[in-house]
């Protein structure tokens, strides 16, 4: 389980890190394009990373209950 969180957590890391080059390469883009691009990144970061959490918490949780 832990090793399907880590997994999951790393390729939602380099998917990130993908967007972000992406943005940085579309410099040349209007300001407006910019920053909607901007915009739908981080509103994608919240909808990944709010499940994300709700599988590592508890599993956090039992783990630090377990020691």
């Amino acid at each position: 389980t832990f090793q399907l969180v880590a997994f999951i957590t790393a390729f939602f890391i380099c998917l990130y890190a993908h967007m972000f080059k992406l943005l940085q390469a579309q410099k040349a883009q209007s300001r407006q394009t910019l920053r909607m691009i901007r915009r739908s990144i981080f509103a994608l970061f919240a909808q990944l990373s709010v499940p994300l959490l709700t599988i590592a918490i508890p599993i956090g949780l039992l783990f630090t209950s377990m020691f």
